[in-house]
């Protein structure tokens, strides 16, 4: 299905994401572009010299920030028009909301769509000019009366570890808003820019989505919509913030950046593995059963998977070499009073590997090592175990897959990770599934969902997915609060080449002891369990 969409866009500048974003739009075959000039030029409320003194403090000090991508980056407005069809529409925006000024002067043909750029509240005048409704990006958890450089405030400034990028619809007929998507983002403690900049890049792959699946089909908005009264409702708006309210920030976010520089000083932050006997699943009262194996000075060890074979006990490993900063496989090998008796490197390449993902086949043992930096899922083969590796094929390519976890279900073979489709995007916010009938040489098909989960604090894999009193469970991180903060178990409800369902049963947070800030694996063989953990260790 062709679709015609109109995209506000305000007179003078257009951000990166934004032009990117209307960039790849008019790269759809499917889609004919129209531009719709605003008529304001700023959209920031006017502010006194002490706020503004305050925000430019804040910059100056604490968000300075080099991104490898940066959505804030502003690009000519008057360059990207010469490119595109002007519309004959226009809009006036005023303090971050849509209308009343609507100006229409003969359109021949009303849009499928609208898509306005910001959250806002929509006059119904301009719902007269699509057929369908529009569609509006919003950041955030907060609705707030606008000031650009401001946006993400009071989610830090309530010290929510999470933030939010979410798409509604205005329907036309129905005159209701829906939510069609939502994502949600860990919240950067200290920087506004860092945490706007990742949800910013996965909000434009979140509005292509939704585009893809226009072109195919309506949205099947269900029967849950989001009264126009959201907009009215004061519990849901925060205001600009005070002059006070910005002190206390700018203060706050001082103290912490200077204590992050103090910690920086004297302590160091290492991932260890740890192991025990038994194979149940790990609860929270369990953690103090586990023996706790100290990585080498100048490494760590992270992401364990463990393995038996002939008496032997095997732990793979990924193995952080910090003077060539970036890592390879090991295996360590123990005893049965689990003393380790020694580490051998195993894989090594000129890129990081990390992530052993090691499984069984017709008797033979494999591994798929996360290699996202080198854009590949690539699969080894154990020829002399457990040491040596054959590498058999890229089975994926030309994809940045972290934490590759396999399993045969129902007949083909399912692959779980978390995938960055560009530059800017957090690898730990989205979960993707692919399948194949041929795990060795066939093709990988995308699941019709992904990506299936999209929620930093459940969706990157933490270990193998496995069978525990008839129930598939699927473990994942939670970096809500950090990289890699938390174990989460799902069970997996539903898993087909359309569905995707699970359900939380339990969260096991860092708790080995007061200087254990991470938890972000668990695996277990027969007989033994692993798990990894990051510690602080003070060294004046």
């Amino acid at each position: 299905m062709r679709l015609k969409l109109g995209v506000v866009v305000p007179v003078s500048y257009l951000f990166d994401w934004q032009k990117e974003l209307i960039e790849k739009l008019e790269s759809e075959q499917n889609v004919e572009l129209e531009l719709i000039k605003s008529t304001d030029k700023n959209v920031n409320p006017k502010s006194n010299k002490y706020i503004r003194f305050i925000k430019l403090l804040y910059k100056k000090l604490i968000d300075r920030q080099a991104f490898i991508k940066n959505a804030l980056g502003k690009s000519d407005l008057n360059n990207i028009f010469k490119q595109s069809t002007i519309s004959n529409l226009s809009v006036s925006i005023d303090n971050h909301i849509l209308g009343p000024n609507i100006v229409e002067e003969n359109i021949a043909e009303p849009y499928d769509y609208i898509i306005v750029l910001s959250l806002s509240v929509i006059n119904s005048e301009l719902l007269k000019s699509t057929k369908k409704g529009i569609l509006v990006l919003s950041e955030g958890l907060y609705l707030t009366n606008y000031d650009e450089e401001l946006v993400g405030f009071w989610e830090n400034y309530s010290e929510n570890s999470l933030n939010t990028f979410s798409i509604f619809l205005l329907d036309n007929k129905t005159r209701n808003y829906y939510k069609i998507d939502e994502s949600f983002s860990s919240n950067r403690t200290l920087s506004l820019l860092d945490s706007r900049n990742g949800y910013l890049w996965k909000g434009v792959d979140m509005l292509m989505r939704i585009i893809k699946r226009l072109e195919h089909k309506e949205i099947s908005l269900g029967n849950e919509a989001i009264q126009n009264k959201l907009f009215e409702n004061k519990a849901n708006f925060q205001s600009l913030p005070n002059s006070r309210q910005l002190t206390y920030f700018l203060i706050s976010k001082l103290f912490s950046k200077v204590k992050a520089l103090f910690l920086d000083r004297v302590s160091n932050d290492k991932w260890h593995i740890l192991i025990r006997k038994g194979n149940n699943l790990l609860t929270q009262s369990e953690l103090h059963e586990y023996k706790l194996i100290q990585s080498p000075k100048g490494t760590f060890w992270a992401d364990p998977f463990v393995h038996e074979k002939d008496g032997q006990i095997n732990v793979f490993v990924e193995e952080f070499v910090d003077a060539n900063a970036r890592a390879h496989i090991s295996v360590l090998k123990f005893n049965e009073q689990l003393e380790l008796i020694d580490s051998t490197p195993i894989i090594e390449t000129e890129y990081h590997l990390s992530y052993p993902f090691i499984f069984e086949l017709n008797t033979d043992l494999y591994m798929v090592p996360e290699s996202s930096e080198n854009r590949t899922v690539s699969l080894y083969k154990c020829t002399n175990y457990p040491s040596e590796w054959q590498f058999i094929r890229n089975i994926m390519s030309d994809i940045a897959a972290f934490d590759s976890t396999i399993i045969e279900y129902n007949g083909k073979w399912w692959l779980f990770a978390n995938v960055v489709k560009q530059a800017g995007v957090s690898d730990w916010d989205e979960l993707y599934i692919y399948y194949t009938n041929d795990l060795i040489n066939g093709e990988w098909l995308p699941h019709a969902m992904n990506p299936v989960v999209s929620h930093t604090e459940s969706a990157r894999p933490a270990g193998k997915i496995f069978v525990h009193e008839n129930r598939l469970i699927r473990p994942s991180q939670d970096s809500s609060k950090r990289y890699g903060y938390a174990l989460n178990f799902f069970e997996i409800i539903s898993l087909d080449e359309t569905s995707y369902k699970e359900s939380l049963i339990e969260k096991i947070l860092p708790s080995f002891q007061n200087n254990n800030l991470a938890i972000h694996t668990f695996n277990h063989s027969d007989n033994y369990s692993v798990i990894d953990g990051l510690f602080r260790k003070f060294e004046f």
